[in-house]
């Protein structure tokens, strides 16, 4: 139950930083492949430099891709 509210802990921190981002900068934080750009949310003023990624459920790092409509989208446990 610890890993599961962990995770939902993570994708808000994750979801506040991606639309800090925005208003700060007027950009998307992703690459040229429509994913997350972590480098540029793990800083100081986002995420800071010590956020995990992990995943806690799946042990591997969360993933976030953009949709055409840069539409961030977190991807949870299932990945599939």
């Amino acid at each position: 139950m610890n890993d599961v509210k962990s995770l939902i802990q993570k994708e808000e921190y994750l979801s506040l930083a991606i639309n800090k981002y925005i208003l700060q900068t007027g950009t998307i934080p992703k690459d040229t492949n429509d994913f997350l750009d972590w480098e540029k949310l793990m800083v100081e003023d986002y995420l800071g430099v010590h956020f995990n990624k992990k995943n806690p459920i799946t042990k591997k790092n969360i993933v976030v891709t953009f949709a055409t409509d840069n539409n961030a989208y977190i991807k949870g446990t299932i990945e599939i």
